[in-house]
């Protein structure tokens, strides 16, 4: 077999000017199977127009999606202050239903189910908060608090240990909201 008989090749002209095909190894070359490298550039620029018009709809979506979120994380923070937490706990899940990478909501939702006695849920939601933000205040005090009222004490305290070296300025405010919850 010489050079010129190789049914392998990856570039060919066609009838319709010079193509490019995928090289088949098991098979030689299927002209139906070719595209003219004179017709990429207008399919190209049709896909890019049609990329562009679905990234716009995304954001649109996106930014409704997040607006709905705002309205049900501020109706949540609203019963938390009437102390309505049942109600509360309801809107921080229909916002964490809808944008579930927010430290924020998961702090605040963790808030709510240690105000409603329920520390695993609590934990989970702030171990969740940390997940998207390591260093959130809020979230290592719930965790704490979440893990004392569970009966684990030593893993509370290596909790707040953290919160404190991660935060120096505010150990004082951390150690005296943990006798809080102690006594």
């Amino acid at each position: 077999m010489d050079d010129d008989d190789n049914t392998n090749e990856i570039y060919k002209v066609c009838s319709e000017g010079p193509c490019f095909q995928i090289p088949n190894y098991e098979q030689p070359p299927d002209p139906d199977k070719m595209f003219a490298i004179d017709n990429c550039g207008a399919y190209l620029g049709k896909v890019g127009k049609d990329l562009e018009e679905i990234i716009k709809m995304q954001e649109k979506s996106k930014k409704k999606t997040y607006e709905k979120k705002d309205i049900f994380m501020r109706e949540g923070n609203k019963a938390f202050r009437e102390r309505n937490y049942k109600k509360a706990l309801k809107n921080y899940n229909k916002a964490i239903d809808l944008v579930m990478d927010s430290c924020v909501l998961y702090t605040n939702r963790a808030m709510t189910y240690l105000k409603l006695g329920k520390p695993r849920q609590a934990l989970v939601d702030a171990t969740s908060a940390l997940y998207w933000n390591p260093e959130n205040l809020k979230a290592l005090i719930y965790k704490s608090q979440a893990l004392y009222m569970m009966g684990d004490v030593m893993e509370s305290d290596l909790t707040i240990a953290k919160a404190c070296e991660i935060h120096p300025g505010k150990a004082g405010t951390i150690k005296k909201i943990q006798k809080e919850w102690e006594s």
